[in-house]
């Protein structure tokens, strides 16, 4: 239920996290988990959440919550959306979310598909980010990322990504000189809920 995934939002943002990896979702609004998404924004905390992977459009909230960042997937070619990620209006980045071996039951399973495992690398972008400046607000930097997104899908279309590495550099490097003067990084709390 979306109490409990807004009480563990809140107890995120009350003990420190900086940045919330949400790997779930539901079909409908819920004003109780737009609250606690709300509060950590009030507590300077950003959530990134997986875009659902229904291979349909809306989007699943909370990823649905302009609010969030919300985190759609690519094919292993990183060059398409994955015909399993769910997309629209308010998709804002994608991440490579195919073919991932996972130890489920006891045991390896192969070829996992799922805007769920996208969702962490922008998580952890998001906590570079943060890394290179505490201060930024998660408005400022759903922008930063969104922005960068759409210039380097630009830049080299047969790589509509570039989601992870080399975007991250282009980021932290764009903070590092343009935001502040010092670079002192910090080890961002991450809560996964």
């Amino acid at each position: 239920p979306y109490s409990q995934i807004a009480s563990a939002i809140i107890y995120a943002a009350d003990h420190g996290a900086q940045v919330i990896n949400m790997s779930l979702g539901g079909s409908s609004p819920s004003s109780t988990l737009q609250n606690a998404i709300n509060y950590a924004i009030s507590k300077n905390v950003v959530s990134v959440a997986a875009a659902g992977s229904g291979g349909t459009s809306p989007l699943v909230y909370p990823a649905a919550y302009p609010e969030v960042i919300s985190v759609g997937a690519l094919t292993g070619d990183f060059t398409t959306k994955a015909s399993y990620s769910n997309y629209g209006q308010n998709l804002d980045i994608m991440a490579y979310g195919t073919s991932y071996t996972t130890l489920m039951g006891g045991g390896y399973g192969a070829g996992w598909l799922a805007t769920s495992y996208s969702c962490p690398y922008i998580s952890g972008l998001v906590a570079l980010v943060k890394s290179y400046n505490s201060s930024l607000t998660p408005q400022r930097i759903s922008d930063y990322i969104t922005q960068f997104w759409q210039i380097f899908r630009h830049c080299e279309p047969q790589r509509s990504n570039l989601g992870t590495y080399t975007q991250n550099s282009w980021i932290a490097s764009s903070l590092r000189s343009s935001q502040r003067p010092e670079f002192k990084p910090s080890r961002p709390k991450f809560a996964k809920v």
